[in-house]
């Protein structure tokens, strides 16, 4: 037996993560790939951010001509469909990355980010992504290595989702008039919307970015309330959103949801 060495990887990228290592994938080869890689020798070893498959470099000659590797793209947290901007449309619609799409430098989206241009009929998808009566997978990736491209490394690139950030800031004697939310040494980049009343019948004062924003594990940027007469921090590190706290979308603000923050002081 001669050496183990890659016939293929394939790497996820996510922007929602402040490293650009996205976790949150598992990949679940069929039944079909299954049987495939226990037959041809081929080791399939999961990485921090995806997948390698190896092979016996010794017995490269011996791989089969027409090697068809299908894998569902599994959420291992279910928070991954609610930060990540994708059309994904369970039971209906699939994101496919197919090997014979991909772009020279290994890209398996039709665009720079896994878009729309992905998106297939799931009736489209062979039965072998069904395999137990599972509905149709929300991404599935099909590859065909050969030994002649050995070693090819694939990728995909996510983007997170983009939201209204809307602070709900109560407590005793605030006043949103009297404050504002900006990041350290600029001006105010949310606008407040005057009191509202929570649902314990609370009064909160509502600030809102005045763009949508990309949502994030860790904070990539630092937003802090201030006072407005002369700059005094008031709370230096406001909380991030969480992924599937939303609004839906409010008059003029196209189609972008809104997440709600809320902050006792």
């Amino acid at each position: 037996m001669g050496q183990h060495t890659p016939l293929f990887s394939v790497s996820v990228r996510h922007d929602y993560f402040p490293d650009g290592r996205c976790p949150d994938l598992e990949f679940v080869p069929t039944a079909a790939t299954r049987r495939l890689l226990a037959r041809s020798e081929l080791l399939l070893r999961p990485q921090t951010q995806g997948i390698v498959v190896l092979h016996d470099s010794e017995r490269a000659a011996y791989l089969p001509d027409a090697l068809c590797c299908d894998f569902r793209l599994e959420p291992r947290n279910p928070d991954f469909l609610c930060y990540t901007d994708a059309p994904f449309c369970p039971g209906a619609a699939s994101l496919l990355f197919a090997g014979e799409h991909a772009q020279p430098d290994g890209r398996l989206s039709r665009e720079d980010y896994v878009g729309p241009a992905d998106q297939v009929d799931s009736a489209a998808l062979p039965a072998d992504f069904r395999e137990w009566g599972r509905l149709p997978p929300l991404l599935a990736l099909q590859l065909q290595p050969t030994a002649g491209n050995a070693g090819q490394s694939y990728h995909l690139a996510f983007r997170s989702r983009r939201t209204y950030w809307l602070y709900l800031i109560s407590g005793r004697d605030v006043r949103g008039d009297e404050l504002f939310v900006a990041e350290a040494g600029r001006e105010a980049e949310f606008d407040y919307l005057g009191e509202t009343r929570l649902e314990n019948g609370r009064a909160a004062c509502q600030f809102r970015s005045r763009q949508p924003l990309p949502l994030q594990s860790r904070p990539a940027r630092l937003f802090s309330l201030r006072q407005r007469s002369n700059g005094r921090v008031v709370l230096p590190a406001l909380p991030l959103p969480a992924p599937g706290v939303f609004q839906p979308p409010g008059n003029g603000e196209g189609e972008a949801l809104t997440s709600q923050i809320f902050v006792n002081l």
